[in-house]
């Protein structure tokens, strides 16, 4: 039970620079390095497999068929696993916007399933088999709106030369839900006691907030003057041949124009700061897409020490700071502190050297998930299509918060 009292918000001028440096960071290059490749993007034998990969395997899964909308910026989800034993096991689940009644109704038939497997662990193997069709039934119910975005995009593209990367990628999202049903599966058989006593339980995510850059006549050029010691009128000028416009404090002024929204891991995050007696013992989170550039940042700066499989290093100026509880001799978010410090370092750094490069390509690898390749049962034919998600070539809608 929280007993601090309600968190503290970021908010004012800090909030306003974080949001105008990491709007501008997005606007030089919204990539900031390579995706990160974890055991997701691996393809070690199943057999070896040991149970820091299963349950990061599992709660990729989960999180997976928690993602029910075609908008993956909407219900984006991030799963924790707490083993605490006076409660049971719990499943801490948080969605982007929140999770619907319906959608939580869905996932406690799935998890009902998956008790029944691990309970009647001595007929794994024939329970198994007769398991896998009805667990992906209800998921293919639960999550029909998104499988059916994959797959109108599937028949919009069809798998002529131009557009067959993609085709193929599309392919591959569908075949993860297969994969998911298969990676919880062997989870229950591998560890019954996590689900002899288990439960879900959500986390109320907060509204987004509106926000806007104050009425400044050019709040870009202030910024920059800011950050640079000297130069500023030639680092505008190289602002914008870089960017392709003329007026560059106008562009910034609409990537600024947002609804900030508390990501589902930073939901997280705020819970088990309100609550550390809750703190999984394993220190994972499951995520249905890869973190962004900034939600891995902050966790890498957290004393909590969570983690996620990986980062597909796209940055959003969306992304809403996680509040913070105060505590004797702490006024301020240390963990926001060192993000907000590293941003500024970052946009300085590209105003310097980054005005003359191409931007990089927007990778499409976003979504987390299951990987094909952890599951014994999976064909591995299929193991090709990782390849063909590095291949992919660049769309407009990459750049989006619902690309996957």
């Amino acid at each position: 039970m929280n007993k601090k009292g309600e968190p503290t918000q970021i908010g004012g001028a800090d909030l306003r620079r974080f949001v105008l440096h990491s709007a501008l960071l997005r606007l030089i290059d919204p990539v900031r390095g390579e995706p990160t490749r974890y055991t997701l993007d691996e393809n070690p034998d199943s057999s070896l497999s040991g149970s820091w990969q299963l349950t990061q395997k599992f709660l990729d899964s989960f999180a997976l068929i928690c993602s029910t909308s075609g908008s993956g910026a909407k219900t984006a989800s991030a799963v924790c696993l707490e083993t605490h034993g006076q409660d049971g096991t719990i499943l801490r689940v948080a969605r982007n916007h929140g999770l619907t009644p319906e959608d939580l109704a869905g996932l406690k038939k799935v998890l009902k399933l998956l008790q029944e497997v691990a309970i009647k662990v001595g007929y794994a193997e024939r329970l198994s088999t007769q398991a896998e069709p009805e667990i992906l039934q209800l998921i293919v119910e639960l999550d029909r709106s998104r499988i059916l975005s994959f797959a109108k995009r599937i028949e919009k593209r069809g798998p002529e030369k131009s557009q067959y990367q993609a085709w193929l990628y599309d392919l591959h999202k569908i075949a993860r839900y297969y994969s998911a049903v298969k990676s919880m599966v062997k989870f229950a058989m591998k560890e019954p006691r996590i689900f002899k006593e288990i439960s879900i339980q959500e986390i109320k995510a907060p509204k987004p907030v509106p926000f806007r850059l104050p009425k400044e006549e050019t709040p870009l050029f202030t910024a920059v003057s800011k950050l640079m010691n000297k130069g500023t009128h030639s680092t505008m000028e190289q602002l914008e041949k870089h960017l392709g416009t003329q007026d560059v404090e106008s562009q910034l002024r609409e990537a600024c124009c947002l609804s900030l929204t508390l990501h589902a891991e930073m939901q997280l995050i705020v819970f088990y700061e309100g609550s550390p007696e809750r703190t999984p013992r394993v220190r994972l989170i499951g995520t249905s897409k890869k973190a962004c550039f900034l939600c891995n940042e902050y966790l890498r700066h957290h004393p909590l020490k969570l983690q996620v499989s990986a980062c597909h290093q796209k940055i959003y100026p969306s992304w809403r700071p996680p509040p913070y509880y105060q505590g004797p001799g702490r006024f301020m978010s240390a963990p926001f502190n060192k993000l907000l410090d590293n941003i500024e370092k970052l946009t300085k750094r590209d105003l310097k050297t980054a005005l003359g490069s191409p931007r990089r390509h927007m990778n499409y690898d976003s979504t987390a998930g299951p990987s094909l390749t952890l599951t014994a049962s999976v064909p591995t034919e299929l193991r090709s299509l990782q390849a063909a998600q590095r291949r992919l070539i660049t769309q407009d809608d990459a750049s989006s918060e619902d690309s996957d």
